[in-house]
């Protein structure tokens, strides 16, 4: 998985905040035994004075002279055994004083030896969840969030409703999720206003997000205003930079067809489509734009390649925007 540092960075700032937290505690802790158990401060002092004579023991006689280091060990087993019976007679835990971190296996690093721990990508995961949810404006949770429900199950001088039609897109976006890969295709999701393609293509960017791939969700708009401003120098290196739209594992354009077109809008969606191609990186389009629209707002170059180039995914029924 490759990881984006504007999101890992906040991750062991978190890390680091919370193993601080644990030392203060840690101490104070300490420091409250120290007053009301006088002897754990004694034995302590005892076991730290022991661990500078074995430190200077090795450094004069190296390994062979293994019988006095094999007295200091019994003696800092008596003495800690000690120690934990004090604590416990007294109610405490035997590792009352102990740090205790959120991450045992790191203890809070965030590293194993060289190799990132198991909670730097969950903590990862969590953020690209989080940003996903901002993106879409929406709490978003998976395809649960779908509500088939919401479709008619009328039939309107077809063979199947509405509900039956979106039961089938609802199955091939699951499957396409589920299985997402570089090889996985370009979707077109089209439909009318209120149809659910935004929804629909969250629940996919969901789902691929945890299954540990990175995703960028992005409206056209905001999309095409952040190249504006990266050619002209006014983007924020952190909010503003164009580089994740071409090196996500997935990126969806929500909406086109809302964005100011304009000849470099244009040219920028065809450039974006075509080096993704080249890197096997996956998009994702919705639009509320019938194919006739498409062709007349984009050069016809562009309205081919997309519609020759993605999975066309259409949406069925009413707006269901408020229910």
């Amino acid at each position: 998985m490759t990881y984006e540092k504007r999101l890992l960075h906040p991750v062991f700032d978190r890390l680091e905040q919370m193993r601080v937290k644990s030392e203060a505690e840690a101490a104070e802790r300490q420091n409250r035994i120290y007053e009301t158990l006088p002897e754990i401060a004694e034995i302590d002092f005892a076991l730290q004075s022991a661990m500078l004579e074995v430190a200077k023991h090795a450094f004069q006689n190296g390994i062979s002279a293994t019988v006095p280091l094999a007295k200091l060990r019994e003696e800092n087993l008596a003495l800690q055994k000690r120690r934990a019976e004090i604590l416990q007679n007294a109610g405490y835990p035997a590792d009352y004083t102990e740090q205790k971190y959120q991450c045992n296996a790191c203890r809070d690093t965030g590293y194993i030896g060289q190799t990132l721990c198991a909670c730097v990508d969950r903590m990862y995961r969590e953020a690209l969840v989080s940003e996903l949810s901002e993106s879409v404006g929406v709490g978003v949770s998976g395809f649960s969030s779908f509500r088939l429900d919401l479709y008619s199950d009328l039939k309107f001088g077809g063979a199947t409703s509405p509900r039956e039609q979106m039961a089938e897109v609802l199955e091939f976006c699951k499957n396409y999720a589920g299985h997402f890969s570089k090889k996985s295709p370009n979707l077109l999701i089209v439909g009318d206003t209120g149809s659910g393609k935004t929804l629909i293509s969250a629940c996919i960017a969901h789902e691929v997000v945890r299954s540990g791939a990175s995703v960028v969700f992005d409206t056209a708009f905001r999309t095409f205003s952040r190249f504006e401003a990266d050619r002209f120098g006014r983007a924020e290196e952190e909010d503003g930079s164009t580089r994740r739209y071409y090196e996500s594992d997935l990126l969806v354009i929500d909406g086109l067809g809302g964005e100011v077109i304009t000849q470099y809008s244009t040219a920028q969606l065809g450039d974006l489509i075509a080096q993704r191609e080249l890197r096997e990186k996956p998009t994702i389009i919705n639009t509320a734009l019938s194919a006739e629209e498409f062709r007349l707002k984009y050069k016809k170059p562009l309205a081919a390649r997309i519609e020759g180039g993605f999975v066309r995914v259409p949406m069925f029924g009413q707006d269901n925007r408020g229910k």
